[in-house]
């Protein structure tokens, strides 16, 4: 099952109200952030921050937490994603594109020529090397990034009284990963933090998600959800479930996912061929089967059907399995037979999903 094994030191109680996905958007992120500026960098109250791929995942929590503790933040994001660090409070004289190098010049004219006293980095090449020219003595530059590690005596060389530090969350280490997992849940609930913007995907579609991040495309976190388990007690409507595949998928269901009540739905209900013979197969490997003559593409029929699903066993799964064949070449082709083909397809489809949409379904 969906189950991961940990120490308790990586855990700590969801907040009340949150989804599952928000939860999982926020220990990577908002842990390296305060690790980085906190215990490595030290930021303090008046201090300056600059924070690149602001609009990323760790940006936007590093951005909430500099701004907690008092400092001034810089940040840069692609053009098309500053919306997403204004909302943070950032105004656009604290915000540069990080596709060119001009945030220097930007940022020294905002700054007077000071400069920033601490960089969160995770850009590379070029950028490492304008970003360091921000930096006065005394300044930390904090290299998250895995692609242009530099070597501290060569950056400190090259710029005197500048500190130079690679780090990884899990330097950290169990216990003060616990310390600072208690102390953002307290921020998260005095309201001091908000959760981030994501995008969800579901783990089958990795691929894609993974592609998704490497164009640069997101803002805040993306989150990989499981399929929830079909709950045993719950009812899983079929519908053309006394059909072939109707049929073949409850078998599947009952045997292979535990699925306890079915309901089976077609046009012709118990009239249909085979019906017996499939509710006596279903019966002696445990399933509990109601058959129903249903029209699905009818929504009123449709409506009174789920209505009539018991509450000690309410829906939890659909699966639309109805539809007609009528083969035909292009030329023969009429409206009628389109349509004949199309609506207990695509009309029960849409009828589907507007009765169950504000159901808990898996």
């Amino acid at each position: 099952g969906p189950y991961a094994v940990t120490g308790r030191s990586f855990l700590a109680r969801i907040p009340e109200g949150w989804s599952y996905e928000q939860a999982a958007s926020l220990p990577v992120v908002f842990l390296t952030a305060y690790y980085g500026l906190k215990d490595l960098g030290g930021l303090r109250e008046g201090e300056s921050v600059l924070v690149h791929s602001g609009a990323g995942g760790v940006g936007m929590a590093a951005i909430q937490l500099a701004r907690y503790f008092g400092a001034e933040v810089f940040a840069t994001a692609s053009p098309g994603k500053w919306d997403a660090l204004r909302s943070l409070g950032l105004d656009d004289g604290h915000i540069a594109s990080s596709r060119d190098l001009e945030f220097e010049q930007r940022f020294l004219e905002a700054t007077d020529g000071r400069g920033v006293d601490v960089v969160l980095n995770s850009l590379a090449r070029e950028f490492v090397d304008t970003s360091l020219r921000l930096l006065p003595r005394g300044g930390r530059f904090l290299e998250m990034g895995k692609t242009d590690i530099r070597k501290a005596d060569e950056v400190g060389a090259a710029h005197p009284g500048v500190a130079y530090t690679v780090f990884d969350l899990v330097e950290a280490g169990p216990e003060r990963t616990q310390d600072m997992l208690v102390e953002l849940l307290r921020l998260f609930e005095e309201g001091a933090l908000r959760p981030l913007p994501l995008r969800t995907w579901d783990v089958r579609r990795a691929r894609d998600a993974f592609r998704f991040i490497s164009q640069a495309k997101h803002v805040g976190k993306v989150v990989l959800t499981v399929p929830r388990a079909l709950d045993p007690e719950g009812t899983v409507l079929i519908t053309g479930g006394t059909g072939t595949l109707g049929g073949e998928l409850a078998r599947h269901l009952v045997a292979e996912q535990g699925v306890r009540h079915l309901l089976l739905t077609s046009r012709r209900g118990r009239e249909a061929s085979g019906v017996v013979e499939l509710e006596a197969q279903l019966t002696e490997l445990g399933a509990e089967v109601t058959v129903a003559a249903c029209d699905a593409a009818d929504r009123q029929a449709l409506a009174a059907t789920l209505a009539a699903i018991p509450d000690a066993h309410p829906l939890t799964g659909v699966i639309h399995a109805a539809g007609v064949l009528d083969d035909a070449t292009v030329r023969s082709l009429t409206p009628e037979r389109v349509d004949y083909v199309l609506r207990p397809k695509v009309d029960a489809a849409v009828n589907l999903d507007e009765l169950t949409r504000d159901m808990d379904l898996a």
